[in-house]
């Protein structure tokens, strides 16, 4: 037992789940990056898909938020190597589409509209992350 003149140690807070932002609108990115942040995650921005491939293989996210359209490399491509740098261990990928939603490429776990309501993200995010984050306010 801890003396009365002594606090509590404080818990250890946990470390929130890393996650890649990979889109070509910057501003689309700081919106989402601040809202993810938000809601407890540790997002890391990358402007296209060979920017997020990269972190991807320093930061080991716990997912991938990918715009299926980016310069240079595009989301359906980054899945596709990230697949055959990681295999099974390949983060869950999250893209993010405009106008009609094509069908998933396989590794994808899922799809949203890119003028989707940002909570529908935010959702999808923790359903594939798992609770670790603070979902208050994002429930659906």
């Amino acid at each position: 037992a801890l003396p009365d003149d002594e606090p509590a140690p404080a818990p250890r807070a946990e470390r929130a789940p890393k996650l890649v932002l990979a889109h070509g609108d910057p501003t689309w990115r700081a919106r989402v990056g601040r809202t993810l942040e938000e809601a407890g995650y540790a997002p890391s921005s990358a402007p296209d898909g060979f920017m997020a491939l990269e972190r991807c293989i320093d930061e080991e996210p716990a997912a991938v938020i990918a715009a299926l359209d980016m310069p240079t490399l595009d989301g359906a491509q980054l899945v596709a190597l990230l697949r055959s740098r990681f295999g099974a261990d390949a983060p869950p990928v999250i893209l993010v589409a405009e106008g009609e939603l094509p069908e998933p490429p396989p590794g994808v776990v899922a799809l949203v509209a890119q003028d989707a309501p940002i909570d529908d993200l935010v959702f999808e995010v923790a359903a594939c992350v798992g609770v670790g984050a603070t979902l208050t306010g994002f429930e659906r």
